[in-house]
């Protein structure tokens, strides 16, 4: 039986880009951190969660830059001066969720030189040891639209998709991705990711990648990621069409695009895993009165408007950490 729902994980830059590029809001000074309360609220009304955690990037990854120098390296910035007025936006509801977030009673997390989405991954497993340790089942959610996540898809890790507004589980997983979850990463690995700069093969596209992880010879009964995938590169040469076959000689990319994807590849530092550890067992109490003063700061009426209803799904992370039995 999976385990209930009750530990929230939140891709933040990502879901804080995307709520400030909505046309709607996109010049609003504090669009940004409204659209991005908002989200969270909603979410944390599906289940009875009783942690949650915000996951922020404190920069890229040396590994994977060392591997790949241009990783995440853009060339085409537009307009020079929106984007820098863009940049200071996102920074100043960035700044303002970093003191909000925790009278919410939200883990609010960020680690130099790690990405949010590797953050997000080594907290579920933290929790993990931490309820394992426990005896206490701890089911978890991500928030995030990045596809990357669905790595992290099991009996119990749930993907949240807020633009879809749409759970990405086992049981959903092949009629939303197509794909059973042990060959995601052989898709993204094939066809790489132009958003992060990683290299792709050339005539290489979607279409051609879904049919080498949909189709290759994979061995689940290996460890996980390429040792799976032994069989492919010869797969892939001998079949009818060229395009599948152009992946053969340049299964080097495959490789280096599986380091660059996979977040288990990424290795923490043991500070960095107490850090993480220690958030996790040392949520911020609820400060009502704190989030109220500061959400009037910001003019924020109409989720003041309510105040006492709109925190009601905030006040169960007062309950203590997911992985504690409640009394």
């Amino acid at each position: 039986m999976a385990a209930p729902r009750t530990l929230l994980l939140v891709d933040a830059n990502h879901l804080l880009h995307r709520v400030m590029r909505q046309p709607a809001t996109v010049e609003l000074k504090f669009a940004g951190t409204f659209g991005f309360l908002r989200c969270l609220r909603n979410a944390m009304e599906r289940y009875p969660y009783r942690q949650c955690i915000a996951c922020w990037d404190g920069g890229l990854s040396a590994r994977r830059l060392q591997l790949l120098p241009t990783y995440k390296h853009r060339t085409d910035r537009g307009d020079e001066a929106e984007a820098e007025e863009y940049r200071a936006r996102f920074k100043l509801n960035r700044a303002y969720l970093h003191r909000l977030l925790p009278l919410l009673g939200v883990v609010d997390l960020k680690l130099a030189g790690r990405e949010a989405d590797d953050i997000v991954f080594q907290a579920r497993l933290a929790a993990q040891r931490l309820a394992d340790a426990a005896a206490l089942p701890v089911g978890a959610v991500v928030i995030s639209e990045d596809r990357d996540f669905l790595q992290m898809v099991n009996d119990d890790t749930d993907i949240y998709q807020p633009r879809h507004d749409r759970y990405v589980t086992t049981s959903s997983f092949v009629p939303i991705v197509k794909l059973p979850p042990e060959r995601f990463l052989l898709f993204k690995s094939v066809l790489g990711d132009a958003g992060d700069n990683v290299p792709g093969i050339k005539s290489v596209g979607e279409v051609t990648a879904f049919q080498i992880a949909s189709e290759g010879p994979i061995a689940p009964e290996r460890e996980p990621g390429p040792p799976q995938w032994d069989d492919v590169p010869a797969w892939c040469a001998a079949h009818e069409n060229r395009r599948v076959r152009a992946v053969a000689p340049a299964w080097d990319t495959v490789l280096l695009n599986y380091e660059l994807v996979a977040f288990a590849r990424e290795a923490f530092e043991r500070e960095e895993l107490d850090r993480i550890r220690a958030a996790i067992e040392s949520p911020p109490p609820v400060n009502q009165d704190g989030a109220y003063e500061l959400m009037d700061a910001l003019q924020f009426a109409s989720l003041l408007h309510g105040f006492a209803n709109w925190i009601v799904p905030f006040r169960r992370l007062d309950s203590g950490p997911c992985f504690r039995r409640l009394p």
